[in-house]
């Protein structure tokens, strides 16, 4: 789960499970930009770098595809949600750039 939260470093954005939705809603709904996701997670990890933070991710969504191939997902509606989702860390937050 991915989920906007206020703390002393400003507004972040809390991971519980890679994969969710939540963030590519937050942006299809027009509360975030891909690039303002990446301001959120550098503000947060300050002393990291980026570059090591895209690939985590791009390493993380590929064990997802390993464990998990769309044609295991039995239900139409879940597959299609996967691959959207997938499709978009891919296509679009792995991109982007911070704003």
């Amino acid at each position: 789960m991915i989920k906007p939260v206020a703390d002393e470093r400003g507004l972040t954005l809390k991971h519980r499970r890679f994969g969710d939705t939540e963030s590519w809603e937050l942006v299809m709904a027009g509360h975030l930009s891909p690039g303002e996701c990446w301001d959120l997670w550098r503000r947060k990890n300050p002393d990291l770098d980026s570059a090591d933070a895209r690939l985590e991710v791009a390493r993380h969504l590929h064990e997802i595809e390993l464990r998990r191939p769309l044609e295991t997902l039995t239900d139409p509606a879940r597959r299609e949600q996967a691959r959207q989702t997938r499709d978009w860390f891919r296509a679009v937050l792995l991109r982007s750039s911070p704003t």
